[in-house]
């Protein structure tokens, strides 16, 4: 049995400006919970610390990730195999207490990359966090300088593949 099948996998979804880094913090306080904690990437978000599959920067970033039907990762993605379910396990968990059962990762692309998760870690959970697309939207024009209408648009198209 592999190390990471004795471990129970808890992803945080949603959009940035969504309040997932705050929820992320805050289930990571429960004492049977590791989390990435002082990792030095931004927001401790595990798509920054695996080399298996390209962080949402590399599809647009902020309010644009979404709009690029590569950044879309599903259980038949040629990414899930047993080599690369080992090596995303090797990479995070440097950064997780593995005495704990329950490891928690947040990154806005697992949004659109659930099934892919699920394909790599069957004995896994999802907590999606929808904020209102027009609060998210307006919160991320301050960084990214993308129309309204095409904020809203891009987390229309985010949480409508959540569901898929």
């Amino acid at each position: 049995m592999s190390e990471f099948e004795n471990h129970q996998f808890v992803f945080v979804c949603g959009l940035h400006r969504s309040g997932t880094s705050l929820l992320f913090k805050c289930i990571g306080e429960h004492p049977d919970i590791s989390r990435f904690k002082d990792t030095g990437v931004p927001e401790d978000e595990g798509q920054h610390l695996q080399s298996v599959f390209k962080p949402a920067s590399t599809y647009g970033g902020w309010g644009k990730f979404g709009f690029n039907k590569n950044a879309y990762l599903t259980e038949a993605s040629s990414l899930v195999c047993d080599r690369n379910k080992a090596r995303l396990f090797s990479e995070w968990q440097k950064f997780w207490d593995l005495e704990k059962t329950l490891l928690l990762e947040k990154s806005p692309p697992n949004l659109i990359r659930m099934r892919f998760l699920q394909a790599m870690f069957p004995n896994s959970y999802f907590i999606v966090l929808k904020r209102h697309p027009i609060a998210v939207s307006y919160a991320t024009q301050k960084v990214n300088k993308k129309s309204i209408y095409s904020l809203i648009e891009h987390w229309l198209v985010c949480y409508e593949a959540g569901h898929q």
